[in-house]
């Protein structure tokens, strides 16, 4: 079932890239991933309405906020979004484990090293995209 929903996810990415994405790449000269997060900036305000209009109560807020947040961050950013879950699932487990005055310093290491390793490893690989 999961293996349906990623190619699904992936069709759908696909259409809206074709649709959407490379007639813009193509007019304004700009590479798609860039031209993808334009994309979901425009979408965010109908999303907006929809919310304030249509999703009422705190726990179906959250719900659709972070089903969709996944979403777009899929769309957008592909499987690299699980280098934040990572990141903070550690930094969450530092924070539960840890006596209380070590927390801040150890925490602060964790994702200070681990940021700076993403940044150098897209600097050295993926120069010239996000």
């Amino acid at each position: 079932m999961t293996s349906g929903l990623i190619d699904f996810g992936n069709l759908l990415a696909t259409q809206l890239d074709t649709l959407a994405v490379d007639p813009l790449c193509v007019a304004v000269g700009r590479p798609a991933d860039q031209i993808r997060i334009f994309v979901v900036f425009l979408f965010m305000y109908p999303q907006g309405w929809i919310m304030h209009y249509f999703i009422h109560g705190t726990t179906v807020r959250h719900i659709f906020n972070i089903v969709l947040g996944i979403i777009i961050q899929m769309y957008v950013f592909g499987f690299e979004i699980f280098h934040v879950i990572l990141m903070s699932a550690v930094a969450y487990a530092m924070m539960a484990f840890l006596p209380r005055h070590k927390q801040a310093p150890v925490v602060m290491m964790w994702v200070l090293a681990y940021l700076s390793y993403n940044h150098l490893s897209s600097i050295f690989y993926n120069v010239g995209s996000y």
